[in-house]
């Protein structure tokens, strides 16, 4: 989580101000804060804090499958958050480095969750290999964005 808020105040080659396009990232990334901190933020309450410190690895047998309407939606809500506040900070703050890390967060988390955690759900959990094929990780599908923005605004 450190080093998705490091992207807001990274030290790198600042991009010239004054152009075009400046106040567009900003607003780009206010909004993708306020956003990712509201996901976030339904995430972890939808999720609890168990599950997200993934105690069902150490304890598998108290794990448990939650069932909520945002994983029809987004596979890793809380997840997806982080990614956004990170991506973000990156646009508000607006140097050369911030920005290609504002690119590659989502390549490095799809392969944290792929790599790792995924793989010890489809291990668990049979079905959960064509839950993958069917929900997006990060990024809801255009047509799931009602779905989306009802759960960040009232939580179901």
């Amino acid at each position: 989580m450190g080093a998705v808020f490091h992207n807001g105040y990274m030290v790198g080659p600042e991009i010239p101000s004054g152009l075009w396009w400046e106040n567009i990232l900003v607003a780009l990334g206010w909004v993708s804060v306020i956003v990712g901190a509201g996901l976030w933020i339904r995430g972890v309450l939808s999720f609890g804090a168990d599950d997200l410190a993934l105690l069902y690895v150490y304890f598998p047998e108290e794990g448990r499958l939650v069932d909520s309407e945002i994983y029809s939606v987004l596979r890793h809500p809380v997840y997806a958050g982080v990614l956004r506040i990170g991506m973000g900070l990156g646009l508000i703050h607006g140097n050369w480095y911030s920005l290609i890390i504002t690119i590659l967060m989502p390549l490095g988390m799809t392969g944290w969750i792929r790599l790792v955690e995924e793989k010890e759900l489809i291990e668990r959990f049979p079905n959960y290999a064509e839950y993958r094929k069917r929900v997006p990780a990060f990024f809801p599908k255009p047509r799931d964005l009602g779905a989306f923005f009802r759960f960040l605004i009232l939580g179901k």
